[in-house]
């Protein structure tokens, strides 16, 4: 193949690894999403981590059912969040098990930190299963979900 005056050696040019993303989640999406929360859990929770996902959320005000849209994959794979988001209008992500730039999140982001990005709050988190018997990450993901969803009563 000819070179161009374009061709740049990616390995001199980018300080991160570039893979292809898929633009679609090939996981699925449920949930009534009235408040416009995506929720990301990969691996898929299993009942425990429902319940525990949706304990938690309660505590903040946010209906599991009503109030999110939840998706899930079993496994990990390479897509486009922001896409996603779009898709959903989420303005809150909160993403459990997902390594950011799995799914083409470029930004710096450290573990239950919130950061509000072109408009959308995200939070990372380890997975469901992790949180639940950790009771420092625990209070790490309180922490961080009082900030994302303030209630009068606290």
């Amino acid at each position: 193949m000819p070179k161009t005056e374009n061709d740049i050696p990616t390995s001199q040019f980018f300080d991160f690894e570039i893979f292809p993303l898929n633009d679609e989640f090939t996981g699925k999406i449920t949930g009534g999403n009235k408040r416009n929360i995506l929720v990301l859990t990969i691996p898929a929770p299993d009942q425990s981590d429902h319940q525990f996902l949706g304990k938690v959320l309660s505590a903040v005000q946010v209906d599991i059912h009503d109030d999110i849209a939840l998706a899930t994959a079993e496994k990990a794979h390479n897509f486009n969040l922001v896409e996603l988001v779009g898709v959903t209008g989420a303005e809150v992500v909160l993403i459990f098990g997902v390594k950011p730039l799995s799914c083409g999140l470029n930004i710096n982001m450290k573990p239950y930190q919130p950061v509000l990005h072109n408009g959308t709050k995200y939070l990372l988190c380890n997975q469901l299963g992790e949180i639940a018997q950790n009771q420092q990450l625990k209070r790490h993901l309180w922490s961080a979900l009082q900030q994302i969803f303030p209630t009068k009563d606290r």
